[in-house]
């Protein structure tokens, strides 16, 4: 019932709520990776078949949001090439697919929040992917209901599968061994890792000075993880 809960929205700040709320659902997450990250299915896709331009997408979509989605082909078939460049990477490594072989039933909210120090840019990517999947699935379930969608709706619906496609293109394009082509992550847009641990560095190092002066001045000083080591 999530799918039907988000087109139910009658509004962008009501879907914006919805969408928040849906990250605490632990089913959700689990069914995402096993549809959208599962190898099987990525690997029965055409190459040139990007599902989300599928005609009983456009035919609930409308179509202003049909076009929307259409000027973005090459970005959705480039994020298709991409995908199974890392399936292929893993296959070759002998890595398991994690979303078949080692289930996770933690929510999105649980996943995006384990890692205190994760950069900023990495969270903002994933969560647009996130969001992106989760539209997609919507609209795929919009056309198996065949419910046309109100156009601000579709077009709300296609701009987040459009910026969580582009978001996991630009983390990917941060990974070894994974190319993705510049015209469609040009450099500007890509994920720095190095830059972002050198500011996660920078950061943890200016907080512990601070936390280092408070207890010299005789201050409690509170850790969200534990306290650090010693040395």
């Amino acid at each position: 019932m999530i799918a039907p809960d988000l087109l139910a929205a009658v509004n962008v700040d009501d879907l914006a709520e919805r969408l928040d709320t849906v990250l605490e659902h632990r089913h959700l997450a689990r069914m995402l990776d096993l549809v959208l990250h599962g190898m099987e299915w990525q690997k029965s896709l055409p190459p040139s078949d990007p599902v989300i331009l599928r005609p009983e997408i456009a035919a609930v979509l409308g179509p202003q949001a049909t076009t929307q989605l259409c000027s973005q082909i090459t970005l959705f078939l480039g994020h298709i090439s991409v995908v199974r460049q890392l399936i292929q990477k893993r296959m070759e490594a002998g890595m398991p697919i994690a979303a078949l072989s080692q289930p996770d039933t933690r929510s999105f909210s649980e996943r995006l929040t384990e890692d205190p120090a994760m950069p900023s840019e990495v969270f903002s990517r994933l969560l647009k992917a996130i969001y992106g999947d989760i539209a997609f699935l919507c609209l795929l379930d919009a056309a198996r209901r065949q419910q046309i969608l109100a156009p601000w709706l579709a077009a709300t619906m296609a701009g987040y599968v459009i910026e969580g496609s582009r978001a996991h293109l630009s983390l990917l394009a941060s990974m070894p061994g994974i190319s993705v082509p510049l015209e469609l992550i040009p450099v500007e847009e890509r994920f720095d890792v190095g830059g972002a641990r050198q500011r996660t560095a920078e950061f943890l190092l200016g907080a512990q000075s601070m936390a280092l002066e408070a207890e010299r001045r005789g201050q409690t000083v509170y850790f969200p993880s534990g306290a650090p080591d010693d040395d």
